[in-house]
């Protein structure tokens, strides 16, 4: 098994990493041809506590999660500033899901990145002040300089089930 690992971890970084002007990062997928798909998304974050990436390699992730282009005050934008489809309100194209932000506050945990991993918490919990303390299923990826509080999503369900789950993660997070 560690073998079998081993090479996943080596075919993983030989056909995912990518890298930009702002450093290297995992790609989306793989399109035809086994080509990386090259927008910078939230879903990297994913992969934090997974076993797949070495300390490095998630330290990377985490940087690039924690820039501005995906990271804004309130939690990490699906897709970032720096992808020509990004929208702050599209459902999939730069709104915050909160479950998503949860999820890559707790694999910063796993990782033992607990100063991130705050940040991650604090936003979220100042996000919620925009919503009655009641973290919506998604909200807009506008910059925290621009709004004084997270604007919601029309589509976003409130409330949620797995948004507000992310009050585990987020008490982890702050402890």
């Amino acid at each position: 098994m560690r073998a079998w690992t081993a090479q996943l971890r080596e075919r993983f970084h030989a056909a995912f990493w990518c890298e930009d002007d702002l450093g290297a990062y995992p790609a989306l997928a793989l399109a035809g041809r086994k080509r990386p798909v090259t927008g910078v998304a939230s879903t990297m974050g994913h992969l934090l506590g997974t076993g797949l990436l070495d300390a490095e390699k998630e330290m990377q992730v985490v940087r690039r999660l924690l820039d501005p282009s995906l990271f804004f005050g309130y939690g990490i934008r699906a897709l970032s500033t720096t992808n020509g489809g990004f929208g702050a309100l599209r459902y999939h194209g730069g709104s915050v899901w909160t479950h998503d932000t949860d999820y890559i506050l707790s694999g910063m945990l796993r990782t033992a990145v607990a100063a991130a991993a705050r940040v991650l918490a604090r936003g979220l919990l100042r996000a919620g002040e925009g919503f009655d303390n009641r973290l919506q299923e998604l909200f807009g990826g506008h910059d925290a300089d621009q709004v004084d509080l997270s604007l919601p999503c029309p589509e976003s369900s409130r409330p949620q089930a797995w948004s507000a789950a992310s009050a585990v993660p987020i008490a982890q997070g702050l402890l």
